[in-house]
Formats: C-alpha cells, sequence, structure tokens
C-alpha cells in the first residue's frame, strides 16, 4: 500500500502549530486502509468475489474509491466510501488496484493480484504401462511426472513416490496411483493397473550330456542355458525314451544292460517366479564312436618358476579340451598351461585332456609322471662377516648383510675348516678347543623351491689363549670384559627390555644396538630398549660392544627374544544415565595398556550388531552417546578394536534406563 501526503494538509498543519493556533479539529493527516477479503497473491480454482473494504483511521471519512483491473479483466470503475465487491471470473492472472482518497485529500493505494485456474493438472505415469504384465518377485519402479500449464505444480506424489519399487510379491491385478495437486488446488489422480504373473523361461541351448558313453563309464548332464538363468536343477536320465528308476543325479554311471541303447536325461529349471522348463537332451547311442589319439604332450621346463604347456592331437579334431593338470596326484590346474610352484619340487606332474566333440565319446587320455621337478637357483649377494675378539672364552657374532625377505638361514661355525659341533647360532663362545685355530662362519640361505645357497665369511684368528683371571686381568691382549651378554624383561609392547652385560670393571665405555628380526633399531641405541609398535611380530636382540684404553674390544650378541607380542588393553567404563525421558545414555570407556598410549575405536554392540562407535582420543577416552533405547536392563558389549601395538579387547557393558 503507498500513501499520500497532500501539501496542502501539511502546510496548514505547520502553519497552525507556528501561529500557536489551536484549531477547532485535529488535523487529519493519515490515509485510509484498504484490506482485501479474501487475501490476494495467490490462485483460485474459480470465480472469486473480492471485497475491498475502505476505512478511514484519520478520524474524517472517505470521499472515493476507485478500482483499476488488468491482466485476465480490463476494467474499473468506483466503489462506494466503504469499499465493495470486484468479481474475477476470468481465469489468468488479474493485477487489482485500488485506490482510496479521504476528505483531506489523503490518498491510499493497494495492488494484489488473484490467479483463476479452472483446469485440472496432468499426471503422466511412464511406468508401468496400464495393463502391464511383470514377473513375480521382479523390481519394477513406479515412474510418474505433473504437469500444470497455469498456475504451476503444488504436489507430485502419492502413497508410492515416483521411482519407488512396486509391489511384485503375489500374483493377480494390483494398482498403482499418482496424484498432481496444482496451486490453486486442483487434484488430478491416475491410476494404473497391473498384473502380476509367473515368468516364462526363454531357451537358449537345450540340455547336454558330457562324459564316456560306454559301459562303466560315467556321463555327466550339462544344464540348458535359459534367459534368465535358473537357481536349481532336478535331473531324470532316460534309456531309449523311458525313465531309468533312481537316476536322478546329475551323473549316470553306464551300466551293462545299457549297451546298445539311446541314453538322454531330462532337466528340468527352476526358479522364484518362473514356471519350470523342461528340457531333454539329444539321444547318444551307448559304444559309439571313439576319437584316436596318442595322448596330450607337456612341454617346457620342469623347473620352479617355469611354465609348462599341454597339446594334444586327435583325429577328428575335438571340439573342445578340458585340461586337468596333477602333481603327485593333487589336482593343481584346469587351463592348457601350468606355472610351476615352489611346493612341487621334487614331485612328478601328470596332464590329462578331456577330448569332447557331438556324436563322439569323450575321452581322458593322460601323460605318464614326468620327471621330478628340480628346484630353481638363487643369485643372492649375501655377506657373512665374523664380530668379536678371537679369544678363549670370548663371543664371536655372525653379522649378516643382504638377506631377502621370505628366506630361512642356517649357520655353522668352522674351526680351521672342520665343522664345530653344536655351533649353528648367530653367535658362538670359543672354547679351548679352538685355541691356536681360524674361525669362519658359513652361512646357507634357504627357499622353498630354490637350490640352497651358501657362502663363507673371512677367517678371524688364530683364537688367542683365555684371558687372565682375577680383578686386574692380563694386559694388552686381553679382551675389556669377559662373558655373554643377556637381555631381561618380556617382549610385549610397552615393556622395557634391559641388557645385562658382564661385569665392567672401571674405564671401560660400552655401546648399544637393538636389532629387530636381526635389522637395527634406530632409536635403540641404550641400555634399554621401550618396546614399541615397531618391533610387534618381530625377534629382539642386542649387539653389545665394550671398549678400553688398554684392552682388546669386546663384541658380543644376545639370543633373540620370542616374537613381541601386542600389550592387553585394560577397558573401564563408566555410564551416565538422565533422569528423563530422552532414553539415552553417555557411556565413556577408557582404553589403558602399560607403557603405551593406545589409538583406534571403540564399538558398543547388542547381540553382535553396532549401536555406536568412536575413536580413542588422545586421553585414553572414547565416548560414545546411546539414543533411542527400551526402557529395563540393557545387556551391550563394549568392543576395542586394537591398534599396531595393542591386542583387541571387550567387556560387558550392563545398566538400566529408566
Amino acid at each position: 500500500m503507498s500513501r499520500t501526503f497532500l501539501a496542502r494538509a501539511s502546510g496548514l498543519a505547520t502553519l497552525a502549530l507556528l501561529l500557536g493556533m489551536a484549531p477547532a479539529h485535529a488535523i487529519d493527516i493519515e490515509p485510509p486502509t484498504i484490506t482485501f477479503t479474501p487475501a490476494g497473491d495467490r490462485w483460485f480454482p474459480g470465480s472469486t468475489p473480492v471485497t475491498v473494504a475502505v476505512a478511514d483511521v484519520g478520524g474524517g471519512s472517505v470521499d472515493s474509491v476507485e478500482y483499476q483491473l488488468t491482466g485476465a479483466h480490463d476494467s474499473g470503475g468506483l466503489l462506494g466510501r466503504s469499499g465493495g465487491t470486484i468479481a474475477l471470473t476470468n481465469g489468468g492472472v488479474t493485477e487489482v488496484v485500488v485506490t482510496a482518497t479521504d476528505r483531506s485529500e489523503n490518498t491510499a493505494r493497494s495492488t494484489v493480484w488473484f490467479g483463476i485456474d479452472r483446469d485440472y493438472p496432468t499426471v503422466g505415469v511412464t511406468a508401468p504401462a496400464d495393463g502391464a504384465r511383470v514377473i513375480q518377485h521382479s523390481t519394477v519402479a513406479l515412474s510418474y511426472d505433473c504437469a500444470d500449464a497455469l498456475s504451476g505444480i503444488a504436489s507430485c506424489s502419492d502413497t508410492t513416490p515416483s521411482g519407488s519399487a512396486l509391489d511384485t510379491s503375489t500374483l493377480g491385478t494390483h494398482t498403482a496411483q499418482a496424484m498432481a495437486v496444482d496451486r490453486a488446488g486442483n487434484t488430478t489422480t491416475k491410476t494404473v493397473a497391473y498384473e502380476v504373473v509367473r515368468g516364462t523361461f526363454v531357451l537358449g541351448v537345450k540340455s547336454s550330456m558330457l562324459g564316456g558313453f560306454r559301459v562303466g563309464e560315467t556321463v555327466t548332464a550339462v544344464p540348458p542355458r535359459t534367459t534368465p538363468a535358473a537357481s536349481s536343477y532336478s535331473y531324470q536320465w532316460l534309456m531309449d525314451g523311458v525313465d531309468v528308476p533312481g537316476a536322478t543325479e546329475a551323473t549316470y554311471a553306464v551300466r551293462p544292460t545299457d549297451s546298445n541303447k539311446r541314453i538322454s536325461v531330462r532337466v528340468t529349471a527352476s526358479r522364484p517366479g518362473y514356471d519350470d522348463l523342461v528340457s531333454e537332451s539329444s539321444r547318444i547311442l551307448v559304444g559309439q564312436a571313439s576319437f584316436s589319439t596318442s595322448g596330450p604332450v607337456i612341454s617346457g621346463d620342469l623347473v620352479v618358476g617355469g611354465t609348462l604347456a599341454g597339446s594334444i592331437e586327435a583325429t577328428p579334431a575335438p571340439t573342445a579340451v578340458f585340461w586337468t593338470w596333477r602333481v603327485d596326484g593333487t589336482k593343481v590346474g584346469d587351463e592348457s598351461s601350468y606355472e610351476v610352484r615352489p611346493e612341487d619340487v621334487g614331485k612328478r606332474v601328470v596332464l590329462q585332456a578331456e577330448l569332447w566333440r557331438p556324436g563322439y565319446v569323450s575321452i581322458w587320455p593322460h601323460t605318464e609322471p614326468s620327471e621330478p621337478i628340480r628346484p630353481a637357483t638363487q643369485d643372492l649377494q649375501v655377506v657373512a662377516t665374523v664380530d668379536g675378539h678371537p679369544a678363549v672364552g670370548q663371543q664371536l657374532t655372525a653379522v649378516l648383510s643382504g638377506v631377502p625377505s621370505g628366506v630361512q638361514t642356517a649357520l655353522q661355525w668352522y674351526a680351521d675348516g672342520a665343522p664345530i659341533s653344536e655351533a649353528t647360532g648367530t653367535s658362538h663362545l670359543l672354547t679351548a678347543a679352538q685355541q691356536g685355530t681360524s674361525i669362519t662362519v658359513e652361512v646357507t640361505v634357504d627357499r622353498l623351491g630354490h637350490v640352497p645357497w651358501r657362502t663363507t665369511s673371512a677367517p678371524v684368528g688364530p683364537v688367542a689363549a683365555a684371558p687372565d683371571a682375577g680383578p686386574n686381568p692380563g694386559g694388552a691382549n686381553d679382551p675389556a670384559v669377559v662373558g655373554t651378554p643377556t637381555i631381561s624383561g618380556t617382549a610385549v609392547a610397552g615393556q622395557r627390555l634391559t641388557a645385562q652385560l658382564p661385569p665392567l670393571p672401571a674405564g671401560v665405555t660400552a655401546s648399544y644396538q637393538w636389532l629387530a628380526d636381526g635389522a637395527p633399531i634406530a632409536t635403540g641405541t641404550g641400555p634399554t630398549l621401550l618396546l614399541g609398535r615397531g618391533e610387534v611380530g618381530r625377534r629382539v636382540s642386542l649387539r653389545a660392544s665394550v671398549t678400553a684404553p688398554d684392552r682388546l674390544p669386546w663384541h658380543g650378541t644376545t639370543e633373540p627374544t620370542t616374537a613381541v607380542a601386542k600389550a592387553r588393553a585394560v577397558l573401564r567404563t563408566k555410564v551416565r544415565t538422565p533422569r528423563d525421558a530422552t532414553r539415552t545414555a553417555t557411556v565413556t570407556v577408557r582404553v589403558s595398556a602399560s607403557g603405551l598410549a593406545p589409538t583406534g575405536r571403540v564399538t558398543v554392540r547388542r547381540k553382535g550388531k553396532t549401536l555406536a562407535r568412536a575413536a580413542v582420543r588422545s586421553d585414553g577416552t572414547a565416548r560414545i552417546t546411546l539414543r533411542r533405547l527400551k526402557p529395563g536392563g540393557q545387556r551391550l558389549t563394549v568392543a576395542y578394536a586394537g591398534d599396531p601395538s595393542t591386542a583387541a579387547a571387550q567387556r560387558a557393558l550392563r545398566f538400566r534406563i529408566r
């Protein structure tokens, strides 16, 4: 609504104020008010009488009321001083402008529009077509759209939204409905009917048989190829068209009484929602023609990693050849070629070929067992060295480099080329029997399916006599200390291992290097080692050295620990349940492990079903909010998934919702 204030009225009011005059009546400077019933700026489904109400709120009276119609109507005129009724009958949008002026020449103008749409919206159902037939248990989506040329669509939906799957579970006629409502409130409903029926298979290839069609051999049924594919089959074998009693399996052993009869199989294909399809194979005379062949041939190198290929010549040429590779009687492949595996070493290969051609009896010729599979050679760059002081009572350590993953190594210590009895570890404590000899270590690298690879270290020695005893032993030819190192502690993540060296006299310097599976640990250079996620699953050992200004350096390596295990997680829970009707519970789970800060996720489950999960925070807690719980006792399980250094854990959770 717009207002016009007349300059004359405003001027008189101002002049009266300036002169201090008190008018006999208050000056009216407020324009009239205009209201419409019904309210405008919307659509209506038919002719609409619009009531215009005009009032002067300034205390005066209305002098004139005019209206102007444009759009679907094109007219105008005067209304009574208090308004009146305008009849709108034409379809479309009509703009109504009402101007009211009071006796003080204050003017008000209000503009609204009214739309009349007598036409109903349209509903177009694109799927399924009315009267369509659909297969039982199939997936069929209801698809439709709505349109309205004048006022436009306000809603386009019904109980089944467009794109939703229709019910096809039961046979018979069903209906689906779509409804459109335009902005004027006109409603159109479209109903389509569809019939749920049982489907019919489309036969692509009928049933057939494979196998030997001779007495004592076995014939196998090949089911028909259908569209769609069947989900199950049943069988009945026939001889000369007559059912063989009890012969209802997928295979049939040809009997002596079947000789010179024609064998066939009747296969029934089934699928939910479809009528069964029955297909009978062609009849084949038991004891008909056979292939002529000298048998399959294997080509290729019988060595690990080598590729063997099969071939066969037969007359007539088979339509299909089915291959079977066996190693020492165990089936290992069904292609025309086979790659020799490491576990095949020393075993013999047999290749069988099944020849098939319509009208011919399938045969299964095979090769004689091959020569044993040979191991492959290894091309390695492993280097072995001996670390330590060659003196009686001192420990020597074998240091290996270049050892690839996935192999096993074996060690043997030698004195002057003769093997030392029971000296097969990574370290060897020299005895008086080795005094004066040169010591070497031989490394054998063994990998499944490969020839063992060996290398020998450079000799050290000759082995000197034992160092002097007593608190101040010998001289410059004696080692800094005497003895072997050990490790104390538990091989579990989060625990600390401690190096135990022989007694160290004053003035010596000890250095440490911790190893995981023989590889140096970057941070493991002190007398203790805190086990972390990097050591889990690996065996830890210690290589230590002791030096003294007036003695020979001493070196020693411990035996490895068992594989480092994950730490045990401890779960503690706290449950908070509000005293209201929200039926929620907040569960705080604290995950701890000795010496570690566990990470990962915590899950709350009920009977194996996940209710909620949360990540473990830096403070070791995880907070989970459970919602919509049923009143009463709650029997849940809290499970921690674990992390690279902490084992998984779980515990029961019991609380009550009021």
